[in-house]
């Protein structure tokens, strides 16, 4: 049975274009980080993600829907919008897209690193529902420990309120 170990909490106070773990400890199996994220500006923008300061050695696979009418699938060698659709500043203030980044073998220095990103939001508002889902299956192409995680906005920032909780994982 896996251990979970809360390692950080990481809570927006101010609004900002990134949130980091640094200083990650290399003693589990696996990472995963836990978020409920609001961009603010009014607009769906997603976020990326990058380990060691490294943004170029991220290739990945994904899978999105939009409500129950539109799928999409594609290919992208970028962090940019490993999670997509985030809830905007426009939407009620209890709205937040909720995911999960599970990274495998972070602390591994002969494995190349694989990371799994799912991420949802449903919202109810007085013009109607909006809801959406993404996944996504990826590979940061080194052996190096993971030592660092940023999550950062493309285009906006993280809203005031957003939540980002990393666990170690041993088994």
């Amino acid at each position: 049975m896996p251990n979970y170990v809360l390692l950080d909490t990481k809570t927006v106070t101010s609004n900002t274009p990134t949130v980091s773990f640094t200083s990650i400890p290399s003693n589990y199996r696996d990472l995963v980080v836990f978020i409920a994220a609001r961009n603010a500006q009014n607009n769906y923008g997603g976020f990326g993600i990058y380990f060691n300061n490294d943004n170029s050695n991220i290739s990945y696979r994904f899978m999105r829907g939009y409500d129950v009418s539109s799928i999409q699938s594609g290919t992208r060698t970028d962090s940019i919008d490993v999670m997509q659709m985030m809830t905007s500043g426009d939407n009620p203030s209890n709205s937040f897209t909720n995911g999960e980044v599970y990274i495998m073998n972070y602390s591994s220095s002969t494995q190349i690193k694989k990371f799994r990103a799912d991420a949802g939001r449903a919202i109810s508002q007085s013009g109607g529902s909006n809801t959406s889902i993404r996944m996504a299956n990826g590979t940061w192409n080194s052996t190096s420990v993971i030592n660092r995680v940023d999550f950062s906005i493309f285009t906006d920032n993280f809203l005031v309120g957003s939540k980002f909780w990393l666990y170690g994982i041993s088994i």
